[in-house]
């Protein structure tokens, strides 16, 4: 019985510090990869490539669905 308390206890000691420390860590670590990914994204020109080819398609589209000149 000592020793199921004292594993549970040892559990709670954990989750608590896995929760104060481990945690917000790993937090910032997810945004600073994220940050990192978009900024070499914006350096990517298959990224701009992708932009232009929607935008066209996009121009494609407006353009041959309404009347123009009004």
């Amino acid at each position: 019985m000592f020793l199921g308390i004292v594993i549970v206890l040892a559990l709670l000691l954990f989750v608590k510090g896995l929760v104060k420390f481990v945690l917000p860590a790993l937090v910032i670590l997810v945004v600073l990869r994220l940050l990192w990914g978009g900024l070499l994204l914006l350096f990517s020109p298959h990224f701009w490539g992708l932009l232009l080819v929607v935008g066209f398609i996009f121009w494609l589209f407006k353009a041959s669905r309404g009347n123009r000149y009004d």
